[in-house]
């Protein structure tokens, strides 16, 4: 049940990051040349809901988080904790300095090791 839960909520936040990812627009580099470069036109803000630095990774079941910790190495990507062994799913943080959080969560899901990812989630406390 608690798993079931979980994917839910887990499924949500995923519509909401999508649907709230950062507008890009491409703009010729030069007049003379047909090369084009892609901006970010606005950085939107992160739900008030998100922790910035820590992101839910669940990973394909081939993939290995070191791997994904080799690949994105300059970005100093450490695992908190090891949340679900099936699918494998972890919890990371990384150094914000280095990147900005939106961009590091596109480059997660872009990433073939990766079959989902979101942002970790602000608790509500128990009453």
């Amino acid at each position: 049940m608690k798993s079931i839960l979980l994917y839910s909520i887990f499924a949500i936040g995923i519509f909401c990051i999508i649907s709230c990812s950062p507008q890009q627009k491409t703009t010729k580099v030069s007049p003379d040349t047909s090369e084009e470069k892609i901006e970010e036109v606005e950085e939107i803000p992160l739900p008030d809901y998100a922790i910035p630095n820590e992101i839910i990774v669940v990973l394909n079941p081939t993939s290995d988080i070191r791997k994904i910790q080799g690949d994105f190495r300059d970005y100093d990507i450490k695992v908190l904790k090891n949340l679900a062994p099936n699918p494998p799913m972890v919890l990371i943080t990384y150094d914000t300095t280095k990147i900005k959080p939106r961009k590091m969560l596109d480059l997660l899901q872009q990433h073939n090791g990766v079959k989902q990812a979101e942002f970790n989630k602000k608790g509500s406390g128990r009453g």
